[in-house]
């Protein structure tokens, strides 16, 4: 094999691990989250506290606190989780 395919196959194996081991989507999680919040809720000035994945409820929940309060937002995807499924500032349906 050439240099060049040997090191697409490294690169894919060291995405496919930080994939698998959660680096990548914890990071995504964060990063959806963020932009969600700061696009949805700038007024309310939250800063992002931590990221955490719950295997019970497998998602992620991302949390950010303001003055008062803490507000954790859920995330659903393990491997991508852009999708926010509860949103505690949302009012209730």
């Amino acid at each position: 094999m050439s240099k060049i395919k040997v090191l697409i196959v490294l690169a894919f194996l060291i995405v496919l691990f930080l994939f698998a081991s959660g680096v990548v989507p914890e990071q995504i999680a964060k990063r959806s989250a963020i932009l969600y919040v700061n696009r949805e809720y700038k007024s309310y000035e939250l800063e992002y506290v931590e990221v955490f994945y719950s295997p019970v409820h497998g998602a992620y929940f991302v949390s950010f606190a303001s003055v008062e309060e803490i507000f954790n937002f859920m995330l659903n995807g393990k491997l991508l989780p852009i999708d926010i499924s509860f949103d505690p500032l949302k009012p209730k349906m």
